[in-house]
């Protein structure tokens, strides 16, 4: 572990497409590439930059997503 933490990237503006960010947890407001809504955290995994996971906790709803990479991204899917 990192001395700054397990995820120093935490309170990031999301901008952009979520298919490129890596560790961290980002915040979003508005409609980005490849989110499952509009609004919420993103909480954002990898071991080395191909091997992924990203947690999303939407605001519009309440609801939470769960997607992996591996050679490509799977789809959401709602927890």
């Amino acid at each position: 572990m990192s001395k700054s933490g397990f995820l120093s990237a935490i309170g990031l503006n999301l901008e952009g497409d979520a298919n490129n960010v890596n560790n961290g947890v980002y915040k979003f407001d508005s409609q980005q590439d490849n989110m499952p809504v509009n609004y919420g955290i993103l909480v954002a995994f990898s071991c080395d930059g191909w091997i992924r996971m990203q947690l999303c906790a939407g605001g519009d709803n309440g609801l939470a997503y769960i997607r992996m990479h591996y050679n490509s991204w799977t789809s959401w899917k709602q927890l």
